[in-house]
């Protein structure tokens, strides 16, 4: 178990399997941030024996994050989130299997979303 995470789950999804983590919200000191909203930082860890190029699905994830969260509900907050894949299937699978283990992350943690099931609904599709 990762210490000190607010939610931490086991997320299989086919044949990718995931722990998805999320630390806070918790307060941001010394970041330069709108004060008026909260920020999200993703990290993305490859533990499978498969190379991935992660930058770009993590901006993309972290992209739906900062549009499903209600940020405005978090002033000055920061949610930090980490994802740990731990065995993947097929490529095309990683980014469905981490989007909807980070929706479910932030349903269990009770944060405040917005559309979260008609975005849930559209990223299965993706």
């Amino acid at each position: 178990m990762l210490q000190n995470s607010t939610v931490q789950l086991t997320f299989r999804q086919g044949d990718t399997q995931l722990i998805v983590a999320l630390f806070g919200p918790s307060e941001t000191k010394g970041m330069k941030q709108d004060p008026a909203k909260g920020v999200v930082d993703l990290v993305i860890r490859d533990t499978s024996s498969k190379e991935n190029d992660l930058k770009q699905l993590r901006s993309e994830l972290q992209s739906i994050l900062e549009i499903v969260i209600s940020l405005h509900s978090y002033p000055r907050a920061i949610f930090n989130f980490q994802i740990f894949i731990t065995s993947q299937g097929h490529t095309s699978n990683l980014f469905t299997a981490c989007a909807n283990g980070l929706l479910t992350a932030l349903h269990q943690a009770g944060i405040k979303m917005k559309a979260a099931p008609a975005t849930a609904i559209n990223l299965v599709v993706k």
